[in-house]
């Protein structure tokens, strides 16, 4: 089995969630989000900027099935931003991370973009773009997030089981930023990476433009346990491979309703 597009709409319809459409895809598809609860503080997940990423717009949904959100919370999530992506990636390469033109989308956020290393031209990953929010999908989920100015976000990718959650280009956001990473990976186990030194790694990505723009916190957790191969995991493996992340989106909610 696959888990796309259709997929995705039937699980948001049997949960009866509150859904809309935040913009299109290159292909027009609809980039779905949902929200739950009506809480004073907003809060924000997003899955799947990559095409073979679809896992992790299944965890998302697993997620909120099981979720007890305090009542103080609004939780928004986008959990396939790249619809097109997914798609080419199950359909006809299973590697592609890009949208339909081509363009990573975690790479074209507008901070420090010029500094970002990039393929020359279009491709299945690689490619920044030609200028920041060139695309659909990135300028759609930037207005998005600009609307609901959440008081933290997570991204999801894979594979790795690691959360990233700082850079040099936001020192004031670290201290807040460590304390929620440390208390996912206290609840998840995976292990947190280094702080981001190098613009040409790290810059342009939607949690680098996120803590810049807002200056609050957003981690970007990679999913599944990594290997080398450029293939994701098959659906059937999915449960076990994210089994040790279960609760995190809760925990994360829990998180600014006790202490932030």
């Amino acid at each position: 089995m696959k888990y796309g597009v259709d997929e995705l709409a039937a699980d948001i319809y049997k949960g009866g969630y509150d859904c809309f459409s935040i913009g299109k895809s290159e292909m027009g598809r609809d980039i779905l989000a949902v929200k739950i609860g009506a809480g004073s503080v907003p809060l924000l997940v997003v899955g799947a900027h990559h095409g073979r990423e679809a896992v992790s717009s299944w965890f998302i949904l697993r997620e909120l099935e099981r979720i007890s959100l305090p009542q103080n919370i609004t939780l928004y999530a986008v959990p396939m931003l790249n619809p097109d992506g997914v798609m080419i990636a199950n359909t006809a390469d299973g590697t592609w991370k890009a949208n339909a033109r081509g363009v990573d989308l975690n790479r074209n956020y507008p901070c420090l973009f010029f500094y970002k290393a990039s393929a020359k031209r279009p491709c299945s990953e690689g490619f920044k773009g030609y200028y920041p929010l060139s695309e659909k999908e990135t300028s759609a989920m930037a207005e998005f997030t600009k609307k609901i100015a959440p008081a933290a976000a997570l991204s999801f990718h894979a594979k790795g089981e690691e959360i990233y959650f700082a850079d040099e280009n936001t020192p004031e956001v670290f201290t807040q930023s460590k304390r929620l990473a440390e208390e996912l990976s206290l609840r998840s186990g995976y292990r947190l990476n280094e702080v981001s030194k190098n613009p040409e790694i790290y810059a342009a990505g939607y949690e680098n433009w996120f803590r810049e723009r807002f200056k609050k916190p957003c981690l970007l957790i990679e999913l599944t346990p990594y290997n080398m191969s450029p293939y994701a995991y098959s659906f059937e493996e999915w449960e076990n491979m994210t089994a040790a992340a279960s609760g995190i989106i809760g925990a994360f909610a829990e998180l600014f309703n006790e202490k932030w």
